[in-house]
């Protein structure tokens, strides 16, 4: 292999013996937080809510990088359903009856007079 990279047997010994860079440790801690926010969230936490608290802690990290970290790792968060009011098959939607009994009178097509004025 060290000859393909052409590298020194020694050199590549040397570098793999040399601590990870700063860099990678703070990536690997802020994916570890990350990972901690979604779990405690029941994976209901998406990038918004996990910048906001990891800005709690002090770290300044963006939604993207957040979001890739996410994709990485294979999570994605929960969305709510919409509520649906429930209608059984075949029926049709129910009439509100008019309970106030206000007769509205039309004058024009597109102005209806009521009992309290016009609209």
């Amino acid at each position: 292999m060290c000859q393909l990279l052409e590298v020194s047997r020694s050199g590549y010994y040397e570098w793999l013996s040399h601590p990870p860079r700063a860099q990678v440790k703070a990536e690997q801690q802020v994916e570890a937080k990350v990972k901690h926010y979604f779990a405690q969230g029941r994976g209901t936490y998406g990038t918004r809510r996990i910048k906001y608290l990891l800005a709690q802690e002090g770290l300044q990290v963006s939604r993207r990088r957040i979001g890739r970290l996410l994709a990485q790792a294979g999570l994605r968060c929960k969305t709510r359903r919409r509520f649906k009011a429930p209608i059984a098959a075949g029926q049709a939607p129910t009439v509100v009856p008019n309970q106030l009994n206000r007769e509205s009178l039309i004058l024009d097509s597109r102005v209806v007079e009521c009992e309290d004025g016009i609209y």
